[in-house]
């Protein structure tokens, strides 16, 4: 496990975040997926501070600190953040968590709910960045992707993962 102070400015806008916890939630995501990992999100730079672009459960797309989202893994994606990708991640913002599709993409099932969920948001954001040719080429992203199988694409493809922790109180 790395520190956040030592590993926060190796972090790029563009590089996957993602979460595990023992939340119920968190444990039900990871049981039905038969994953690892319950969010995932895309790391943002803006104006010197370092957020996580995402869709959240009861809360819908938006952003927040990644300061406050301690422990998490960081999965360094390779890919070169654009104007375009800043844009509709910004243009999105407030648009309703989809509970259908997250039910959905539990069971393997196209999405079809007008809201969104993390891995969607993060695959809809990356399909924007300079990665974009090794999303689009597979015909189309696999709908639903679950946040693990996120995770897997990168690593499978030699992506490094670092697990990101609260630093150490003395």
């Amino acid at each position: 496990m790395v520190d956040y102070a030592t590993a926060r400015e190796s972090i790029r806008s563009g590089d996957l975040l993602a979460w595990r916890s023992d939340s119920l939630l968190s444990l039900f995501i990871r049981i039905v997926s038969a994953g690892s990992w319950s969010h995932v999100g895309v790391a943002w730079w803006f104006k010197d501070r370092l957020f996580v672009m995402e869709a959240r459960e009861g809360v819908g797309v938006g952003f927040r600190a990644v300061s406050e989202t301690l422990p998490f893994d960081h999965i360094a994606t390779g890919a070169d953040w654009t104007d375009e990708a800043e844009t509709y991640g910004i243009s999105v913002f407030g648009r309703k968590y989809s509970y259908a599709d997250a039910a959905r993409a539990g069971l393997g099932v196209k999405f079809a709910g007008k809201g969104k969920i993390c891995s969607e948001f993060a695959v809809d954001l990356l399909r924007r960045t300079e990665y974009a040719f090794r999303l689009s080429g597979r015909k189309g992203w696999p709908n639903p992707v679950t946040p693990s199988e996120l995770v897997e694409h990168f690593l499978d493809r030699g992506a490094t993962l670092r697990s990101i922790r609260t630093p150490e109180v003395e």
